[in-house]
């Protein structure tokens, strides 16, 4: 879990444009976990590969990280039974 939270606030502190919300909400049988961020325009239809290994949603940032963070994240919650999902509504990513 702590691999999780720390891939989500590394991405979040890499794309966020002026903020960054995360919570846990407690539903019967789960916890979920949900982080939000403003975003520049996002293209909706590469925002489905946002958990694919090596995928960067953002071309124009350089340097050494090959975009494994989300990947990661999304491998991790489907072995702990989960599901990771991505979208965007009125430049905010969720």
């Amino acid at each position: 879990m702590d691999r999780i939270v720390a891939n989500i606030i590394q991405n979040a502190i890499t794309y966020a444009k002026s903020y960054f919300k995360i919570s846990f909400v407690e539903e019967e049988e789960v916890i979920r976990l949900r982080a939000v961020n403003d975003v520049e325009e996002i293209n909706v239809t590469s925002l489905q590969r946002i958990f694919d290994r090596t995928v960067r949603l953002d071309s124009s940032r350089t340097g050494n990280q090959l975009g494994l963070g989300l990947h990661i994240v999304q491998q991790l919650v489907t072995k702990q039974g989960g599901t990771a999902v991505a979208d965007v509504h009125d430049n905010e990513y969720n």
